[in-house]
Order: C-alpha cells, then sequence, then structure tokens
C-alpha cells in the first residue's frame, strides 16, 4: 500500500464510531449478546459422497452381494436417516 492509502484507510478507521461513543444511544452501546445454541436441536451436514461411500460402500464392496446402484440406495437411505445431505 501506498503512503496516502494507509493515511485515507487510517482516517477513515479513526472517524468510525465506537461503541463507546457519546453520540450513541445507550441500548445501541451495549454489546449484543450471544445466543446459546440449542444442543437438542439437530443440524444437516454436508458431506461428499467419496465420504459416504467410505462409511457405507466399502464394508459391502468387500462382502461383495451388493451392486453400486444398490449401495447407492443404501448410502442414500442411511443419509436421509441420519439427516445428512449427501452431495455428489
Amino acid at each position: 500500500m501506498g503512503k496516502q492509502k494507509k493515511t485515507r484507510k487510517y482516517a477513515t478507521m479513526k472517524h468510525m464510531l465506537k461503541l463507546r461513543d457519546q453520540r450513541l444511544k445507550e441500548k445501541d452501546r451495549l454489546k449484543p449478546t450471544k445466543k446459546e445454541k440449542d444442543p437438542s436441536a439437530l443440524k444437516e451436514r454436508e458431506y461428499s459422497m467419496v465420504y459416504m461411500c467410505h462409511i457405507f460402500l466399502i464394508p459391502s464392496i468387500i462382502v461383495g452381494h451388493l451392486g453400486w446402484f444398490q449401495g447407492f440406495a443404501v448410502v442414500n437411505s442411511a443419509a436421509i436417516n441420519i439427516r445428512v445431505h449427501a452431495s455428489l
């Protein structure tokens, strides 16, 4: 960065309102509190299909009694049951 750009950037940061500024109302001066996360809520996570295949398909390939499409169906239904969004 050049000298002028640094000076301009510093000046804009200096003029920004801080939380302890007197011009702000009292309710705006308070820092926002963080909400606690609900541990009982289940969240959907996104995993790649390769990861899902490592979990579900490799044991079925070793046994050898399932085809690829049937294995994919098993992986998909298992992903739906555990509320995981499997992307290709």
